[in-house]
This record gives C-alpha cells, structure tokens and sequence, in this order.
C-alpha cells in the first residue's frame, strides 16, 4: 500500500532540491509512461543521476531492471565518472537484499545499455502491462 501524503511530500522536495519531476507512473496506462512502472530516482553523492525501474522475479531469482535512464546533471555539471559502476554496485546490492541471486537488464531507456555493460549482465526484453 502506497501513503500518497508521502510520494507528494517526496516529489516536492526532489522537485526543490534537485529541480528533478518525480512523478510515480503506476497509475499511467503503459503506452504513456516515460520512464516506467515504478521507476526510482538514483542518487550519488549530491547528484540525482538517473532513474531505474526495478521488479523482482523470484521465480528466477532476478532482479529485473525494466528501464534505466540518465537524468540531465544539475547546473551543467558532469556526473561522477564512476556512476554507472556505482549503479551496477547498487544494483547487485538490491539484489542481494531482496535474496535474488542475480541482475537482468532491459533495453528501455537511454543508461540500459551502459548499466547492462557495468553488471556484465544477461539482457531481458520489456515486458507488456507493466
């Protein structure tokens, strides 16, 4: 169950701090989302940097990351160049925690292809309705 009092207090604040439109797409028919399901904003350091959308397959015992973006860097300021390893580490350490045993990543959004290198993982296509 979702608390809507908290996603708007989440989003003004992301849109305050960081000038980032946080916007929770469950609720769009799937054709109209931008950037996923349930997608989730990615932070280093002080930096929003992108945006994944994470589902688990337990019966693969797989994270799967739907989507991944890169979000513009705040003030034309660069993002780390280690962000899309930090990613990956983040990203296995999802898996570990949710007891997953390993990371597949789409081919939707503008980051898949460099966080799917990052991992070294196995690819997975988009799934519809979701």
């Amino acid at each position: 169950m979702r608390d809507a009092g908290v996603y708007w207090r989440i989003r003004d604040r992301a849109a305050r701090l960081f000038d980032f439109d946080y916007r929770i797409e469950i609720y769009t028919p799937a054709p109209q989302r931008r950037f996923g399901y349930d997608s989730l904003p990615v932070l280093i350091d002080d930096d929003l940097v992108g945006r994944v959308d994470l589902k688990a397959d337990r019966g693969r015992s797989t994270l799967l990351v739907q989507s991944a973006w890169w979000e513009r860097p705040a003030a034309g300021a660069p993002h780390p160049r280690d962000a899309v390893e930090r990613i990956g580490a983040a990203l296995r350490d999802a898996a570990r925690w949710q007891g997953l045993e390993s990371v597949s990543v789409g081919r939707w959004g503008d980051a898949a292809d460099e966080v799917a290198g990052a991992l070294g993982a196995v690819r997975h296509e988009r799934a519809t309705g979701r």
